[in-house]
């Protein structure tokens, strides 16, 4: 049995991109391939070890928020003993971040292994300059050579976007790069088209509360639509008082629901109940939520931003509006809503697209990039 080596900053229960595609592809792949994942703490109500699906799970830290800072020295430690144990044929890195430098140094100690370097992140690389308070002189010294060492050491580099495989070729144009998409669970394949029995219209949107997902130009736009039209919103983050307060300011608190974070298994039965599906982002590595909804059947209005270009095709995949453009955005809902054509011709051109988002699909082509000579 093929054994894989996984660096990840984050994992489950914390969900997001990354976290989905490297449990999705140890599943379809555990059959012939044992997956081992290294990531951080962050929670003291967290075990340091655990099996979660096809993959066994160990954490590094005491259980705070620092915890993914201590990754690059002791999740080098844990894969150093790890590797004497297991013998790993290939070593996958989820994201150019803290664990990526434990995956970096780890291939200098055992260069014969593989690492393959998956890029997921949907902000900016001048995102990181956060971290030393926006000053560029200290980000080039202090923060970017850490970020692009992983680039560096990888052998193989896919990203799930074309926007994120441009990114990777101007950093590393010798590298073997690779676009693979992540996919979508099978449960949201199952469309069942229910019959309102209101003439209520229901915006959904699933979503990180934060700035880079343009929440507050949702909100902002439906003051401009009908009585009729209600949001919900799906997802935690930092930015969910700021969107409150700015409900309130705008007299939305009866048209808007915060339902916080929502469990996959009830995602479908969302999407299943929307008219139109939103997150009019500021950036964006590819976007697992619009892809849910497009398998959903749900037309999709989004703005042409980073990875959303893979997909969203203006008037047959999608609707597009201007970035930061509430007016523009609410003239995309009220076509994909209203305009009883085009929103057919949307919904069924989606199911031509669906197929190459299997997780099924994924896997196998992940299994040969992991895998090859």
């Amino acid at each position: 049995m093929k054994k894989i080596l996984i660096f990840s900053t984050d994992y489950l229960p914390h969900i997001g991109g990354a976290e989905i595609a490297a449990s999705h592809v140890a599943a379809n792949l555990q059959d012939d391939a044992l997956c081992v994942l290294i990531t951080s703490r962050m929670s003291a109500s967290l075990p340091r070890k655990e099996k979660i699906g096809a993959v066994r799970v160990h954490r590094i830290g005491i259980g705070i928020r620092f915890d993914k800072f201590l990754l690059p020295f002791f999740g080098l430690i844990e894969a150093w003993r790890l590797q004497r144990e297991e013998s790993f044929d290939a070593v996958w890195v989820m994201m150019a971040s803290q664990a990526s430098v434990a995956a970096a140094f780890f291939s200098f100690i055992f260069p014969h292994v593989p690492v393959v370097l998956t890029l997921q992140e949907g902000d900016e690389e001048e995102h990181l300059h956060r971290y030393v308070l926006g000053n560029r002189y200290l980000y080039r010294l202090l923060i970017r050579p850490w970020y692009r060492f992983i680039f560096h050491r990888a052998k193989r580099i896919t990203a799930i976007s074309r926007y994120l495989l441009e990114r990777a070729r101007r950093i590393v144009p010798e590298k073997e790069l690779f676009l693979v998409p992540n996919g979508v669970d099978d449960v949201f394949f199952q469309r069942v088209i229910s019959k309102k029995t209101s003439s209520q219209k229901t915006i959904l949107s699933v979503s990180r509360l934060v700035k880079k997902n343009g929440l507050d130009i949702l909100i902002r736009a439906l003051v401009k639509l009908p009585s009729e039209f209600f949001l919900v919103i799906a997802g935690e983050g930092g930015e969910k008082k700021s969107l409150q307060d700015l409900t309130r300011s705008l007299s939305l608190d009866a048209r808007v629901a915060f339902l916080g974070a929502v469990p996959n298994a009830d995602l479908p039965a969302l999407y299943q109940k929307a008219d139109v599906f939103s997150r009019p982002s500021r950036s964006e590595g590819l976007g697992i939520s619009f892809l849910e909804a497009i398998v959903s059947g749900v037309p999709v209005v989004a703005p042409l931003v980073g990875g959303i270009r893979d997909f969203l095709i203006d008037r047959r995949t999608g609707i597009v509006h201007a970035s930061d453009d509430p007016d523009d955005l609410v003239r995309a809902i009220r076509e994909a809503v209203e305009d009883d054509s085009l929103r057919a011709c949307i919904i069924e051109n989606s199911r031509n697209i669906a197929e190459n988002y299997r997780w099924k699909k994924i896997s196998e082509e992940m299994r040969k990039i992991f895998f090859s000579n």
